[in-house]
């Protein structure tokens, strides 16, 4: 009876148990980025970071991703991208969010559009990680988001990154 008991139990847990998704590998490709070491050819003053942009008002595909001058920059950059392409744009927010401990309601989706904000995901326990999001301000309805990853503490060039900027598509 035991031995039936642990069984159904272990079969209830499974069947309750999601498997692993895309968020968990956005999860990944994020941390590779945030903790990859520092290389010799890397500008020391820079901060890490990589924005994610869209095109049109109801595109549901990014666009594509720009990020600072890191050596490991353009590869983290396509991994993330190509964890972000199948979702939803409203939807790449709260999968970032949630990399860093938040919280959603199975199936919620936050009311994006029309937003611009900037959130702090973690300020201790390793490098602030901040997410601006800017769902408003961009031109012909292009939507974007920044990940940044700065060292407490540390002085970096700029001081300030600038607002995000519409994505510049190679060769316009």
């Amino acid at each position: 009876m035991a031995g039936s008991r642990s069984s159904l139990i272990f079969l209830a847990a499974l069947a309750c148990s999601s498997p692993a998704s895309a968020d968990g590998d956005l999860c990944s490709g994020l941390r590779d980025f945030e903790t990859v070491a520092v290389k010799l050819s890397d500008n020391s003053a820079e901060r890490r970071w990589m924005e994610i942009h869209w095109a049109g008002p109801n595109a549901d595909w990014a666009q594509g991703c720009s990020h600072s001058l890191r050596d490991r920059a353009p590869l983290s950059c396509i991994l993330v991208m190509d964890h972000v392409r199948p979702m939803d744009q409203y939807a790449v927010p709260q999968a970032i969010m949630a990399c860093y401990g938040y919280r959603f309601a199975a199936g919620a989706a936050l009311p994006w559009d029309g937003l611009v904000g900037n959130f702090v995901l973690r300020e201790q326990g390793g490098p602030r990680v901040t997410l601006e999001i800017d769902f408003r301000d961009l031109p012909a309805g292009e939507h974007a988001l920044r990940v940044t990853f700065e060292q407490t503490g540390k002085v970096y060039q700029p001081a300030k990154l600038p607002r995000i900027a519409p994505f510049d598509t190679p060769g316009s």
